[in-house]
């Protein structure tokens, strides 16, 4: 069991860095739950191709062979892949959740459909981001962070399909 999670671990870990070396844009969860997965598989596959090749030059006469052993064999050689399936079902819920466009083209959102994609602090920051304010005096007037400031406007200007507080502006000026 150990060498099973030493072999997960590893696994895991080598394929998060050629994640994290890909340049996505999906979070570290979701390249930790993947390659949990990934790794999970890799590592079972191996061990189950192991076990079939020692079967097979193991000599047996044919009604003796241990056929019972050899599914014992099998579930306990699963246990990598279960360990990826559980951190992933783990990491799950921690995930982002990528919502498809309701515009089918790149152009920014118009008002009315800003409203709706928006979450209510976040048309609260966007209204006052547009009117020129800094982060900081968005923070101090909402009682919140300018770390979270940053972070609401990175989620306005990716779910309105923008770049600027100056589009902001156009779009809620509108």
């Amino acid at each position: 069991m150990i060498f099973d999670l030493i072999l997960f671990c590893a696994g895991m870990l080598v394929i998060f860095l050629m994640k994290l070396s890909a340049q996505n844009k999906t979070k570290l969860l979701e390249k930790t739950g993947a390659s949990a997965l990934i790794a999970g598989s890799l590592v079972t596959v191996i061990k189950l191709l192991v076990l079939v090749s020692s079967f097979e030059h193991m000599e047996f006469p044919q009604s003796e062979i241990p056929f019972t052993q050899f599914l014992i064999k099998i579930f306990v050689n699963l246990r990598p892949l279960f360990f990826g399936i559980l951190i992933r079902l783990i990491l799950m819920p921690f995930e982002k959740r990528i919502e498809p466009a309701n515009t089918p083209t790149d152009s920014p959102a118009p008002l009315s459909q800003a409203a709706t994609l928006l979450s209510r602090r976040e048309l609260e920051v966007a209204r006052l981001a547009a009117k020129g304010w800094t982060n900081t005096q968005i923070a101090d007037q909402l009682f919140i962070s300018v770390a979270t400031v940053k972070r609401h406007l990175a989620t306005i200007f990716e779910k309105l399909n923008i770049n600027s507080r100056r589009e902001l502006a156009g779009i809620l000026a509108e």
